[in-house]
């Protein structure tokens, strides 16, 4: 592209390793005087099945070249083709609506910006 600004692309699979299992987490408030509790969230996840989640990256990036610095800068993404974990939220005992529930997924997708600075070596 020019004497100091250079192109690259990178990519590649990924691998993460998960263990089998899953979460709950429920937040309740209650009244000790009438012995009461109420539940108003609850969370229940799962992972997917799986113990191993592969996933495809990808990224182009600039190598910019001074006197006496070499930057890098670089964006990536990288997509997850399994999900790393699904769940199931309620909300309930709320005063102004009925309970709600709904299902989610977190897939482990992402899109990231790296930026490097390399500093010129002194040669005596």
């Amino acid at each position: 592209m020019g004497n100091s600004l250079f192109f690259y692309t990178n990519g590649g699979f990924d691998f993460t390793l998960i263990s089998k299992g899953g979460t709950e987490l429920s937040y309740s408030y209650g009244d000790e005087f009438l012995k009461e509790e109420r539940q108003v969230f609850v969370l229940y996840e799962n992972t997917s099945g799986f113990f191993i989640y592969p996933s495809l990256r990808i990224g182009p990036g600039l190598y910019i070249i001074s006197e006496k610095v070499l930057y890098q800068i670089g964006f990536v993404y990288k997509k997850s083709l399994v999900p790393y974990l699904k769940g199931e939220y309620q909300f309930g005992n709320l005063e102004e609506s009925k309970p709600t529930r709904g299902n989610f997924k977190m897939t482990g997708d992402f899109l990231g910006l790296g930026v490097t600075i390399f500093l010129k070596k002194k040669i005596n």
